[in-house]
């Protein structure tokens, strides 16, 4: 239906898709805020304003797609002074930008995956309109990761989806607001859980794999099919150079064929030229990360040595966008990602 035939419809159109800005309250994560986004196709997905405009918790027509981790949503300000801050503060959650001055473990002096995920943004717009047509969810926020006598760089990103939609994008926009060169890296840490992950799913991706260390080398034969929940299980982690479609575009997904459930990740690859696979099949810890960026996870100095880290000159800007979809059906699964 257009527009007019829709308004016809309802007395708002909050009936269908928008968006609830929120507050935690309680536990460790009192004070975040949080933007609920409903689009009235099924894909429902929160944004945590407060954690590097990261998104958090997503579900498919009711059903679970991401890893939450025990440690649940928690405010960036605790544990500051914990030298395993990561692992006190990872949520799970859809999205963790990782960067800008470290991916990886803790290296020289730069705290584990950066800081971006830890400092709350600036809430620019949470607009709902309509546009060509279409009802056009929209958010825009702004975490400036700026230091005395340090680098300023700030991200500008853009969460957008649309009434009816499946999907959303993230177009991020780095700017470098400071007076001298800065080292970039820039990872999207996409973390999938049960029920979308689960045994016999299958990881759709064209690509050369290479194991990261000899642990996951053992498992490189089953690098692209997912096991049941391991007690003890030992993280693996896969580096992919992926192919790309004659628009330069890079596709990976993870199928679930029981459930005719997929998600999907789709960007360009000259922006986010590598992709991480984090295998992480233990109890109680069962997840998939796929993860797109302009490095691996092998700590700043690590890939500074490998010739992985951009530097940024004063007033230069980086433009990266990551489309992230579900499919519900086996035929929307075909056309996407060409699966059986």
């Amino acid at each position: 239906m257009d527009r007019h035939e829709t308004l016809a419809r309802v007395g708002d159109m909050r009936q269908l898709a928008g968006i609830d800005l929120v507050e935690a309250i309680d536990g460790p994560g009192r004070g975040v805020r949080q933007a609920r986004v409903w689009t009235g196709g099924g894909l429902d997905f929160v944004v945590h304003v407060d954690r590097g405009f990261d998104l958090g918790p997503a579900a498919l027509h009711g059903t679970n797609l991401t890893w939450h981790s025990p440690m649940g949503l928690v405010h960036p300000y605790a544990f500051q002074d914990s030298a395993a801050g990561w692992g006190w503060r990872f949520p799970g959650g859809l999205l963790t930008t990782c960067g800008p001055d470290n991916v990886g473990p803790a290296s020289g002096g730069r705290p584990a995956h950066g800081r971006w995920s830890n400092t709350p943004a600036r809430l620019v717009a949470a607009e709902t309109l309509w546009r060509d047509g279409r009802y056009v969810l929209e958010l825009v926020g702004e975490v400036r990761g700026a230091e005395l006598f340090g680098d300023d760089l700030v991200l500008t990103r853009t969460i957008r989806t649309e009434y009816g939609a499946t999907t959303l994008t993230i177009n991020d926009r780095v700017e470098n607001r400071g007076h001298r060169e800065s080292p970039l890296l820039l990872l999207y840490h996409c973390n999938f859980g049960y029920p979308l992950l689960d045994e016999g799913d299958m990881l759709f991706v064209k690509s050369r794999v290479t194991p990261r260390d000899a642990e996951a080398a053992r498992g490189l034969p089953a690098c692209r099919t997912i096991a049941s929940p391991q007690a003890g299980y030992k993280e693996q982690v896969f580096h992919h150079d992926v192919e790309t479609d004659e628009a330069g575009l890079a596709t990976v997904g993870l199928v679930n064929p029981r459930r005719n459930l997929a998600a999907y990740l789709r960007y360009e690859k000259a922006s986010l030229p590598h992709l991480t696979e984090w295998r992480q099949l233990g109890e109680g810890e069962y997840v998939l990360g796929l993860e797109p960026g302009t490095c691996f996870v092998l700590g700043f100095e690590e890939e500074d040595r490998l010739g992985r880290v951009r530097r940024v000159r004063p007033g230069e800007t980086v433009q990266t966008e990551l489309e992230i979809g579900f499919l519900a059906t086996p035929a929307a699964i075909r056309e996407v990602l060409g699966a059986p």
